[in-house]
């Protein structure tokens, strides 16, 4: 497994606790004696209590597509990372052996924003719109018995009818990540923004690496993955500066009314 030690993000400094790890897989090709080889990259970002962002590591396998995470995560306990409370992935079985050794007490869920990216590219473009806003008010729901109400109305009407199968993987979904609607309000939203950031990075990398295309060796494929992340993730936080200086603009542009009524 190619480590991030052989980069600059090595030498950052990690936490040593995040609430939230958010645990992501791309896959590329490398040339291998004529022929192109599948190896998984894959990379974690980590959330703090201050609900704050940041990359913590990415990797290549070498030995083609790996089916563990233990590697990654007992890297991360190296570099001095001592807790973990939630972790948030789109492949649970193998995010739940790895944690299982290097962070015993953390608690894997189902990443819901691959599940609705996922779910969204199976809807007809003309039913996207409709379906996006029934899923996220299910996950967006105050409780787990919430979310289990409007599933069951969902799966009784035309959506029902329509997409069958995306609603089941729903259902198993809210099977797998109930502890989710358990957590404090605060918490949720640490794990759901820091899911759909991933998730978007994500999206940008498989993006960067199509548009690439195969890889000479693993090294190289290794530093493509680290800069695309780290472009990607700048864009990310200049477009929330952005978002949120327009915000201010807006705000002041209403000053004078708000003034008038004594806000």
């Amino acid at each position: 497994m190619t480590s991030i030690g052989t980069t600059v993000l090595a030498s950052l400094p990690l936490c040593r606790r995040y609430q939230v790890l958010c645990a992501n897989v791309a896959q590329l090709h490398v040339r291998c004696y004529g022929t192109h080889v599948p190896h998984d990259a894959r990379w974690i970002i980590g959330v703090t209590a201050l609900a704050e962002r940041e990359i913590l590591g990415a990797w290549i396998s070498r030995d083609a597509v790996s089916n563990s995470w233990s590697l990654e995560l007992q890297e991360l306990r190296r570099r001095g990372v001592e807790r973990v409370e939630l972790a948030a992935t789109g492949d649970l079985r193998s995010l739940r052996e790895g944690l299982r050794t290097s962070f015993p007490g953390a608690t894997a869920l189902p990443s819901f924003a691959e599940r609705l990216e996922g779910s969204l590219s199976q809807v007809a473009a003309r039913h996207r719109s409709g379906a996006q806003q029934c899923l996220t008010e299910i996950l967006q729901s105050a409780s787990g018995l919430h979310a289990r109400e409007l599933l069951g109305a969902a799966e009784s009407g035309p959506w029902g009818a329509k997409y069958p199968e995306i609603l089941e993987d729903w259902r198993l979904a809210l099977e797998q990540g109930w502890v989710l609607w358990t957590l404090p309000p605060a918490l949720r939203r640490a794990v759901l923004s820091g899911d759909g950031a991933a998730a978007a990075l994500n999206r940008s990398l498989r993006k960067a690496v199509a548009r690439h295309g195969c890889f000479a060796d693993v090294d190289e494929a290794h530093a493509f993955v680290v800069a695309a992340l780290a472009r990607a993730e700048r864009r990310l936080q200049a477009s929330r500066a952005n978002a949120v200086t327009e915000h201010n603009h807006h705000r002041e542009g209403f000053r004078p009314r708000m003034d008038a009524l004594g806000v």
